[in-house]
């Protein structure tokens, strides 16, 4: 398996949890990349849409190399948010990474990949917000964040058979450190978040699949956001 190299892992409380090392860095002359676990060629790519496939990865992807291997991971066929594109030379990775990228109408997180024991879903820039009055709406969301930092994606969540809000929604800040400091400010103001006069809850957000590692039943109130991926805001304890 595989993880992204780098990446911030936001606590409960908004500060950092831990960061995964950096295995490996690369020449913009050569495209060469050095460290014991060095994968030249292959990138992560983190915060997909759940409509996009395997293919259309591999399209966007080919415009910097040859592409020899593409995939969007999921699991009991639902996709999980992120892939993985390996070139056939490194110097196309070098490329793909000093662009930002945009699939399905969305910015997506690309970072180099090394090997690792399992996979790290848990989006740094991702935040839940819960106890929303009914009438905040999802441009009020969007609004009231955006004074952190730019928001990539907003959502409240809505009842499809009734219409009526859910008292919860999502906001992901943009990808990089930018964003990710962003998330950690929103969070460290915990106790001060208020929509339309009521206090909201913030929490670190993390897709379903990551916490089934920590319950023996797995996430079964997993919630499907605006993209359709499942997410979770984080339990107490996890990521502390």
């Amino acid at each position: 398996l595989w993880l992204p190299a780098r990446g911030p892992i936001a606590s409960r409380h908004g500060r950092p949890a831990g960061r995964i090392r950096e295995a490996f860095d690369m020449s913009p002359q050569s495209g060469a990349l050095t460290g014991p676990d060095a994968c030249p060629s292959k990138l992560f790519v983190g915060g997909l849409s759940a409509q996009t496939t395997t293919e259309a990865l591999r399209r966007h992807f080919e415009q910097y190399g040859r592409v020899v291997d593409a995939v969007v991971m999921s699991k009991n066929n639902r996709p999980r948010g992120f892939g993985f594109v390996t070139y056939d030379r490194p110097k196309a990775a070098f490329k793909a990474l000093g662009e930002p990228q945009k699939l399905d109408g969305r910015l997506v997180d690309v970072k180099k990949a090394v090997p690792g024991e399992k996979v790290q879903e848990r989006a740094s820039n991702k935040i839940f917000v819960g106890g929303l009055p009914q009438d905040v709406t999802t441009e009020e969301l969007r609004t009231y964040f955006s004074s952190y930092g730019a928001v990539a994606d907003a959502v409240v969540m809505v009842d499809r058979r009734t219409n009526r809000s859910r008292g919860f929604g999502f906001i992901r800040f943009h990808n990089g450190p930018q964003g990710c400091t962003a998330a950690e400010a929103a969070l460290g103001d915990f106790p001060l978040h208020h929509l339309r006069g009521k206090w909201v809850e913030v929490k670190p957000a993390a897709p379903a699949a990551l916490l089934q590692e920590f319950s023996a039943g797995g996430a079964e109130d997993c919630t499907l956001d605006g993209d359709g991926s499942e997410w979770l805001p984080l339990p107490p304890g996890v990521g502390d």
